[in-house]
């Protein structure tokens, strides 16, 4: 893999008995080879419960300019582009690598590739009253059930096979042993 980025947004905390702290102003583009650390404030959470994103950009930010974000933002323009265009948006993922000498590129792009994610946390720990939540991807599983060794080029919204795989592969292999599968 050589590069694998995308969004999750539309952040939600479960702690301490259902109560739920909600960041949707928060958009976060995470690329592979960088660790993405966001701080989300100070609260009081006793005992986590679980963490909801959504994979990709809310429909009310997907189609607004890219221009108009600080350079710091994550909606901002950035090269590589996550940037489609006005009609299909941001790419919500992008991942490109080189498989049995065959390059492939999957992009999904499109409202409809808006998905939730839920991971489940059973304990949790902080230390100096400070919690950490990690959340670990296991790339390879973004790949599970695509055909590599002929490679492709996709660029495509839910109409498009290989992005539906990718996409299905994002959201249903999320947890295992402690990791979310992204």
């Amino acid at each position: 893999i050589s590069r694998m980025q995308y969004y999750i947004s539309d952040i939600s905390i479960t702690h301490d008995g259902g109560q739920t702290l909600a960041f949707d102003d928060t958009v976060i583009l995470v690329d592979a080879y960088t660790n993405t650390s966001i701080y989300l404030g100070n609260y009081v959470v006793t005992d986590l419960e679980s963490v909801i994103f959504n994979l990709g950009v809310k429909q009310t930010l997907n189609h607004l300019d890219p221009s108009t974000y600080p350079i710091t933002h994550p909606l901002a323009p950035k090269s590589p582009s996550m940037h489609w265009g006005w009609t299909s948006g941001y790419r919500f993922f992008a991942l490109e690598g080189l498989a049995g000498g065959q390059v492939f590129e999957l992009h999904g792009v499109g409202d409809a590739l808006y998905e939730e994610i839920e991971v489940v946390f059973n304990e949790t720990t902080a230390e100096n009253g400070t919690l950490t939540i990690d959340l670990n991807a296991e790339y390879n599983e973004a790949l599970r059930n695509l055909d590599l060794v002929t490679g492709f080029s996709v660029h495509g919204d839910e109409s498009n096979p290989e992005v539906v795989t990718g996409i299905n592969n994002f959201k249903n292999n999320k947890l295992k042993n402690n990791q979310v599968l992204l």
